[in-house]
């Protein structure tokens, strides 16, 4: 079944989400070591500051989002959600196109 988890980590909370099979492993970076509130964090291939995110796809390969929103509704643990919709995602093989929620 599907993994989903949210956790400071390195000093950045880390949102992560895996199909069953532990691939693809979708990874968001956001600034800080609390759960993000809710706002809109625009995609950054760069280190996220303020309300900015990291956005990288795992799958047979490292793929990375330089734009693009997340929505994050804040909530509860484990009631948070992280939605997103066509964030084009670069790396080494042809780019992948990825949409979906997250609940952690």
């Amino acid at each position: 079944s599907p993994t989903n988890s949210g956790a400071p980590n390195g000093g950045n909370f880390i949102v992560l989400a895996a199909d069953g099979s532990g691939s693809p492993i979708i990874q968001i970076t956001f600034p800080g070591t609390s759960a993000p509130t809710t706002a809109s964090y625009t995609i950054t291939s760069g280190t996220p500051t303020g309300n900015q995110c990291g956005f990288i796809l795992s799958d047979a390969g490292s793929y990375t989002a330089a734009s693009g929103v997340v929505n994050v509704t804040a909530a509860a643990s484990p009631g948070n959600t992280a939605t997103f919709s066509g964030i084009l995602c670069s790396g080494t093989g042809s780019p992948h196109s990825v949409s979906g929620t997250i609940k952690y």
